[in-house]
């Protein structure tokens, strides 16, 4: 975290601030008459940020042997500011606080919830900046104050600031009053989740079809699953992982998110069968440039999945060893204890060995395609699987 602070205070640069909040406004430009906008993350200025963030890092009175690391925090760093300050940009325009209102997690990511609340209790920021960020995050109380403060700041949060923001047309209709919204409202406003204090104010409802809902649209956040995911009932959480596009889309997410990837991974175990879990065994296997990136020895996710299959219980272990054999796929060179090494390595662990299906199995996966993934798998087994899986497509979307 000490190498985040230190990243955080690089970007306080004059120089680079000022760069950073050029390309959000102008990224924002380009995002409202539709044109291309991810050139602004590889061109030119923002080279200039990341170069002269580094140089300044590069000059600090630090060991050598942490000069390297400290480095990458600070090339990494960048784009998280970034990030948050476009967030922000979306609702705020250009009245954009200071970086040094920003709070870090103990992991050195920002923390933007912690963020919101400094940033509407600092008395230096704009009042109706800091009414929209209240409102955008769901903070009632600080609502309430600055309702308190100035009665009339939502009509002129509203004329200050003409961009649309679900959230913010939710609160500026149901204001001065604060009331819990309605069933009808809650759904609608699921759709719209960016943060944590949205999050947290939709799950004080207390609605286990809500809670449900909120995981199915958003599976692919970090925060949301990490919230939501140990609230839901045990029923529930059956329904949930017992979807096959659901698991690939929060597999892959959180695999990538490590603290919180061997605890959903307990839970989900107890709901995965026969081909679920080959295909979690078999998640990572989708192309060169993942397999070479996954083996790096950097990666954080070698120790992730070591310690995931380490820790595993016997009776799980079992019963991704049952599940395997009820497959009808050559695995004979399987290995799932270790030390033995016969496929692709990741720390201890090994993942299954993998040979084309035999046409019988291969033909009835066709009917169960549902990625490209899976698509590249099975013509790799037989090319004459073309026409059927054509057809089979065809007539299904007849």
């Amino acid at each position: 975290m000490c190498f985040s602070k230190i990243a955080l205070q690089i970007y306080n640069d004059r120089d680079i601030k000022n760069c950073l909040l050029y390309l959000v406004r102008y990224r924002r430009i380009l995002k409202e008459t539709n044109l291309e906008e991810d050139t602004v993350i590889t061109g030119p200025r923002f080279t200039f940020v990341v170069t002269r963030g580094k140089e300044l890092a590069s000059t600090l009175p630090i060991p050598t042997p942490m000069k390297e690391p400290l480095l990458n925090v600070v090339e990494s760093f960048v784009l998280k500011i970034f990030k948050w300050y476009e967030a922000l940009s979306s609702f705020v325009c250009d009245d954009l606080d200071e970086y040094s209102s920003l709070c870090l997690r103990s992991d050195g990511t920002i923390d933007n919830l912690k963020t919101a609340q400094a940033m509407v209790k600092s008395q230096d920021a704009n009042p109706i900046v800091r009414f929209r960020i209240a409102c955008h995050y769901c903070l009632i109380a600080d609502i309430q104050r600055l309702i308190g403060e100035s009665p009339n700041i939502c009509t002129r949060s509203i004329e200050a600031y003409p961009y649309y923001s679900p959230w913010l047309d939710y609160w500026t209709k149901t204001l001065p009053a604060i009331s819990p919204p309605s069933a009808e409202t809650a759904l609608q406003l699921v759709e719209y989740i960016e943060n944590e204090g949205q999050l947290m104010y939709l799950l004080q409802l207390g609605d286990r079809n809500l809670l449900t809902r909120i995981i199915w649209k958003n599976a692919s956040s970090y925060d949301v699953v990490r919230v939501c995911l140990p609230r839901m009932h045990k029923d529930d959480l059956k329904i949930v992982f017992s979807d096959s596009d659901f698991k690939g889309m929060l597999l892959l997410n959180l695999l990538f998110s490590s603290p919180f990837f061997l605890d959903v991974v307990r839970q989900m175990f107890e709901y995965l069968e026969g081909f679920d879990i080959y295909q979690f065994f078999t998640l990572l296997d989708f192309d060169r440039n993942e397999r070479e990136l996954i083996l790096d020895d950097r990666n954080p996710i070698r120790d992730t999945l070591t310690k995931f299959w380490n820790e595993c219980p016997a009776e799980l272990k079992a019963k991704a060893e049952r599940s395997f054999s009820l497959i009808k796929i050559d695995f004979k060179n399987i290995q799932l204890t270790p030390p033995r090494l016969d496929a692709y390595i990741i720390g201890d662990i090994t993942l299954p060995t993998i040979s084309p299906p035999c046409t019988e199995t291969a033909s009835l996966l066709v009917r169960h395609i549902g990625n490209e993934g899976q698509l590249l798998y099975l013509l790799q087994s037989d090319k004459d699987l073309l026409k059927r899986i054509f057809c089979c497509r065809s007539s299904r979307q007849k």
